[in-house]
């Protein structure tokens, strides 16, 4: 994902519920206590996040996602965070089961 100012963009994803151009957008202050919320085409899905070990170059962050709306109810997983300077990178195993 490629992120701006109001979020980031998905690039390349290997799930189909949560397709090339779904949107995320984070709310917090800090980058341990974020809230992830991925606004595919049918359905929301909120997550916490935990990036502060990619800032401070000590490993990768997490997210964790339990639950959604519409194509991602359910929807359960957990990741890990990179950033190779340009692209941010999630990846993980996910539940759904529709």
């Amino acid at each position: 994902k490629v992120c701006d100012a109001d979020g980031c963009t998905v690039t390349k994803s290997s799930y189909g519920q949560i397709s090339e151009g779904t949107r995320i957008t984070y709310e917090g202050a800090t980058p341990d206590a974020l809230v992830a919320t991925l606004h595919a085409q049918h359905g929301t899905a909120v997550g916490n996040c935990d990036i502060s070990a990619v800032f401070a170059g000590t490993g990768p962050g997490t997210c964790i996602f339990q639950g959604g709306t519409g194509s991602l109810n359910p929807f359960r997983i957990t990741l890990a965070v990179t950033f190779d300077g340009a692209v941010w990178f999630w990846d993980g195993e996910f539940h759904h089961r529709p």
